[in-house]
């Protein structure tokens, strides 16, 4: 598929990145292995649904090991005060990348795709209820992101798009 240009967005570390788009796909499926991503130095995953999914895994490399960390906050329906979602640290770290939790909308942001380096993550989501979270983590890698695999409890039927920043 050839790569479509897109204007930053605003959740974007830096704001001249030029954002290509590499995927949209509607998987009408409860999984999805996105291939092909290689040599992309940021990644980011956009979906926004009419309804709640609600998501069971988000891994890299299909990596299901106790490599991943992530640290967030949630906040539920009128409420302002910040509630804490998920918090994971090398002592107790997790086997999915982000906060497994119903998202209508979800932005996910991975920095230092293409190296063998640790990755940095950065998620904006929420659902219908509504609730919002803002996650940060990281992914112990050992090798460069080549595929994302999304797991859904339940049948995922909407767009999911895949934008990357090449190196």
């Amino acid at each position: 598929m050839g790569a479509s240009q897109i204007p930053a967005a605003s959740t974007a570390s830096n704001p001249s990145d030029n954002w290509v788009l590499i995927s949209s796909t509607n998987p009408v499926a409860t999984s999805l292995n996105v291939t092909g991503i290689s040599g992309y130095k940021k990644l980011r995953i956009q979906w926004n649904t009419s309804s709640v999914q609600n998501l069971a895994s988000f891994r890299l490399n299909a990596d299901s090991g106790a490599n991943y960390s992530y640290n967030g906050y949630k906040l539920v329906g009128v409420s302002t005060t910040p509630v804490i979602v998920a918090s994971q640290y090398s002592s107790a770290p997790a086997t999915t990348l982000v906060p497994t939790d119903q998202h209508s909308y979800f932005d996910l942001v991975i920095e230092s795709a293409d190296t063998a380096n640790m990755k940095m993550t950065k998620l904006d989501a929420m659902n219908s209820t509504p609730h919002w979270i803002t996650s940060s983590g990281y992914y112990r890698a050992t090798a460069a992101v080549s595929q994302i695999n999304i797991t859904w409890s339940a049948l995922f039927n909407d767009l999911v798009k895949v934008y990357g920043v090449l190196a």
